[in-house]
């Protein structure tokens, strides 16, 4: 009997390993599917938490080794390692003093993210499944948003988003990736060109009714950039895609033009240059080595108490010094010689977080959090393309 029992032990234990071998990618694409569908977002987390990094222990576990070799990679993973580190000597000129531990794990995350993309896209089907997984949870999460705004907050000048896209300026920034990515797939024929053509609608919708201005302009750049030497029908299609888009905004919410508009003015800088004057100002104090991700400004603005550097390549050294910055451009430099580097959907797709980064985004190791999507999942499709699509 109880060699029976071990017996049926080990089966059912080899069983198990078995089917993680073979469904990681389809496992890891629900669960950042997920992140663009559940709201709120610690439940999410949590499911990250319980689910992926104990699918990446067990895959190292029985053998899966990290491609050390590729300098894309190497770079990716060194810059997550130091910017995690710089909390050794990090320091918080605002006094605020956020919880290392929650930082800490914030790195650790940032890390299991990007070597569960890894060992997903190693399957044959592993880059179909994540790009599916991120336009089918964007599109819900773009619905969910719509829905909430016009049956709450209709009288709103901007929408907010749903769960991870709940910050307008983020929310945005998640849908101009998710638009370039499936105008790709649209071009390239990859998926149901008519669903997709939904989705891409849907993305352009959030994009205009949240009122963000900088990824708004990402997406438009990023767009030209895609649709360079494609021939005038495919020109034209988008252009009237995107003219039937900016309709139906403006049938939605009939004052969105005059509120857009005159929000544009407005708002002018949102205070982004004072933001940046004295983050200039506190990395002249610590150039090299930067004050560690638990670090805010030591300025308080309306409604902005000891905000953060709201520039990507700003926020890079008063975080993670000179040295951070050094090794995230060492990164791009090294995008450049991949065979990625050849596919213009991957080009313009981690251009999108490089333009949106000029005003906005901060933290490079935050997560589970809108960053991942942002940022990471660009960079990622780009060092992980294998081949040249067109």
């Amino acid at each position: 009997m109880a060699a029976l029992f071990t017996r049926s032990l080990h089966a059912s234990i080899g069983g198990a390993r078995k089917y993680l071998n073979t469904e990681f990618s389809a496992i890891f694409s629900l669960i950042v599917a997920y992140g663009l569908l559940i709201s709120p977002m610690p439940i999410w987390a949590m499911l990250f938490y319980l689910t992926v990094p104990i699918l990446v222990v067990h895959r190292l576990v029985a053998g899966w080794r990290i491609p050390w070799r590729d300098p894309s990679i190497a770079l990716s993973l060194a810059l997550i390692l130091w910017s995690t580190t710089t909390l050794i000597w990090g320091y918080d000129p605002s006094g605020q003093n956020a919880s290392r531990l929650l930082w800490l794990l914030d790195g650790a995350s940032t890390l299991i993210f990007f070597l569960a993309w890894l060992i997903a896209v190693e399957s044959a089907d592993g880059e179909a499944s994540l790009e599916f997984a991120l336009v089918l949870g964007g599109a819900g999460n773009a619905i969910f948003a719509m829905i909430r705004h016009f049956l709450y907050h209709p009288a709103d000048d901007r929408m907010w988003g749903w769960g991870i896209s709940g910050q307008p300026v983020l929310g945005s920034a998640i849908m101009a990736v998710l638009f370039i990515l499936t105008l790709d797939r649209i071009l390239d024929r990859r998926g149901s060109v008519w669903m997709q053509l939904v989705a891409l609608f849907l993305f352009g919708i959030f994009m205009l009714l949240s009122g963000a201005r900088g990824p708004l302009l990402a997406a438009g750049i990023c767009t030209l950039y895609r649709l360079k030497g494609e021939n005038g029908r495919v020109w034209l299609g988008i252009l009237a895609i995107g003219l039937v888009t900016l309709a139906f905004a403006v049938f939605l919410v009939p004052g969105w033009v005059k509120n857009t508009l005159s929000g544009a003015f407005t708002r002018g800088s949102d205070y982004h240059f004072a933001i940046w004057r004295e983050t200039i100002v506190e990395i002249s104090k610590r150039p090299f080595f930067g004050y560690g991700p638990t670090a805010r400004l030591p300025i308080t603005l309306p409604q902005l108490p000891h905000p953060f550097p709201h520039n990507l390549y700003l926020s890079l050294v008063f975080y993670s010094g000179i040295v951070g910055l050094f090794l995230f451009m060492a990164m791009l430099v090294g995008f450049v010689i991949r065979p990625g580097s050849r596919r213009p959907g991957r080009i313009a797709l981690c251009l999108v977080p490089l333009i949106v980064g000029l005003t906005d985004l901060g933290q490079m190791i935050k997560g589970p959090a809108a960053m991942w999507y942002i940022v990471w999942v660009p960079i990622l499709f780009f060092i992980t393309a294998k081949t040249e699509q067109r």
